[in-house]
């Protein structure tokens, strides 16, 4: 049996648009439909567009830590320790102190 793939982000945030009137109903109103969901101030619109724009973030990936990513890559530089080629462990030092000074202005 094929291997079902996995959906892809654009598809997690069509099904998230498709299913957001039930999953996100009006906090004015609790109505799950759109046409329910009725201000008196004239907000609605802005109202549909929140709740859509709550299912979208609810469905997002976390945000990468990309001083985090940097800093693992150089303490797994410095644990597989350097080659054996003609640059040398000079350059393999060279290398995991640019990736900690990278990490550490990503963190800024």
């Amino acid at each position: 049996m094929p291997e079902t793939p996995e959906p892809t982000l654009r598809d997690r945030i069509a099904e998230a648009l498709n299913n957001a009137r039930h999953t996100h109903p009006c906090p004015v109103t609790s109505s799950t439909y759109w046409t329910g969901c009725y201000h008196p101030d004239g907000t609605s619109i802005a109202c549909h567009t929140s709740r859509r724009t709550d299912a979208v973030l609810a469905v997002l990936p976390a945000p990468v830590d990309r001083a985090a990513v940097l800093r693992e890559a150089a303490n797994a530089l410095a644990l597989v320790g350097p080659p054996t080629l003609a640059s040398g462990p000079q350059a393999w030092t060279e290398a995991i102190e640019t990736l900690r000074r990278m990490a550490d202005e990503a963190s800024r």
